[in-house]
């Protein structure tokens, strides 16, 4: 349980990373890192949904 916490943790603190990034993009009027910094929030949001589903399990038993 202790390890499924800190992936949780370490995928959250990547979307945070990757939120400011797509700020930057959008503050400073530059689409590439705007898009890019928007796929990598897409993507963490992806990696993160099996991790949910896994803790829901486990509060459940």
């Amino acid at each position: 349980m202790k390890e499924i916490l800190l992936n949780l943790m370490g995928w959250l603190f990547f979307l945070l990373g990757s939120l400011a990034y797509t700020f930057h993009g959008l503050v400073h009027k530059d689409p590439l890192s705007a898009f890019g910094g928007m796929a990598f929030v897409l993507g963490c949001i992806f990696f993160m949904i099996p991790l949910g589903h896994h803790l829901k399990k486990k509060k459940k038993r």
